[in-house]
């Protein structure tokens, strides 16, 4: 649940950044979920989830939910998996009527995805995720598209959001958090 949920913000992004320009009109632009394919000729931007890896600094951290509200006390979820999801995003199929705009429209995927930094995704208590652009070189491209061989290859850029938590199932109610802490040094009978 929590990567779709974090998808659908995403794909909520970037159509909220398609259709920031003057006389747009609302619902002009879609985004196809999913790898590149020739039968989606109408979709202005392609978002495919690419690559999902573990996230190697949280692997081990404990994950501790805390309530906005203080009369709910925090959870502890045990275990919890912290991930980092791959995305891939790419123009639109070259058979789209708007293919030759695809430039411009990659420009302000690539703009949104750097001004959300963090996205705010409040459904399912998930934490804000961190976006990042990440490099790739030709090499890499190429292994990507070579998945999809029935695709005309655009130009395209990939990035990475971070930390997407999947909790277990059952949550461990966390006491509250210890807010004294006086000290006595030697006998009871000196410190009084």
């Amino acid at each position: 649940m929590p990567i779709q949920a974090v998808t659908l913000a995403i794909r909520d992004l970037l159509l909220a950044a398609l259709h920031d320009q003057a006389n747009v009109p609302p619902n002009s632009f879609t985004i196809y979920i999913g790898p590149p394919d020739a039968d989606n000729d109408q979709d202005e931007l392609i978002l495919f989830p690419l690559r999902i890896t573990p996230n190697p600094e949280l692997r081990n951290a404990e994950r501790i939910r805390r309530s906005v509200d203080p009369a709910i006390p925090a959870e502890r979820f045990d275990p919890a998996v912290p991930l980092d999801i791959f995305y891939l995003v790419t123009a639109g199929s070259p058979a789209n009527t708007t293919a030759n705009e695809g430039l411009s429209r990659l420009g302000r995927a690539i703009r949104a995805i750097e001004a959300a930094s963090p996205l705010a995704v409040p459904s399912h208590y998930q934490d804000a995720v961190w976006l990042s652009l990440e490099p790739m070189s030709n090499e890499d491209l190429s292994r990507i598209w070579g998945l999809f061989p029935n695709f005309n290859c655009r130009t395209s850029f990939v990035f990475r959001a971070s930390p997407i938590w999947i909790d277990g199932r059952s949550p461990i109610t966390v006491g509250p958090p210890v807010i004294d802490q006086d000290m006595i040094i030697g006998t009871r009978e000196e410190a009084a």
